[in-house]
């Protein structure tokens, strides 16, 4: 009960709209979406490159274990207890590693001349996985697709510290060879 007065404040709509419509009228929306357009094509065309690697300069040969241990109970979307917290699970028991990985830097010359001469003398079915470059130019010119280690996840979880690096698959351990180009 009381007196009742109508709304003095302007709407937050409107004014986020009258904003809108004065950056549109002086072309800066175009500007910004532009600008946006081109940053992600320039993502797309040449990624990040993989901090913290280099070209081997020292062989190394080693081994990494895929096994995990569940912390808690793998259950089945019903609720019934899969494997229980503690378990040992290693991928290779469920499903074979059956592609070699090359991970290279495709801005260096001595990496991809290395890759060159190795695809051509293999008969082993591989995925390439760059940690540098143009990975649109790569595939275009390679005619194949090319994958991109994204932020480092795979040679950081793989303990790889050199390129251009070769892993397999040998029994249930994945096997990692960083060779000199």
């Amino acid at each position: 009960m009381g007196s009742t007065y109508s709304i003095a404040e302007q709407s937050l709509l409107d004014i986020i709209m009258t904003k809108l419509n004065g950056l549109k009228e002086h072309g800066l929306i175009a500007k910004e979406q532009h600008a946006m357009r081109d940053a992600v094509k320039n993502i797309l065309l040449r990624p990040e490159r993989v901090p913290g690697l280099k070209r081997t300069d020292t062989p190394r040969s080693f081994y990494y274990d895929p096994t995990i241990t569940l912390n808690e109970d793998l259950r089945s979307a019903k609720g019934k207890i899969i494997h229980q917290a503690g378990t040992k699970l290693n991928p290779a028991d469920f499903i074979p590693f059956k592609k070699t990985l090359i991970f290279l830097d495709a801005d260096d010359t001595a990496q991809v001349d290395w890759f060159k001469t190795w695809s051509a003398n293999t008969r082993e079915n591989y995925k390439v996985v760059l940690v540098g470059g143009p990975i649109l130019t790569v595939m275009k010119d390679w005619q194949q697709q090319v994958y991109f280690d994204q932020e480092g996840r795979l040679t950081q979880r793989l303990g790889i510290k050199q390129v251009p690096a070769i892993v397999r698959q040998h029994e249930k351990m994945l096997h990692i060879i960083e060779v000199i180009p």
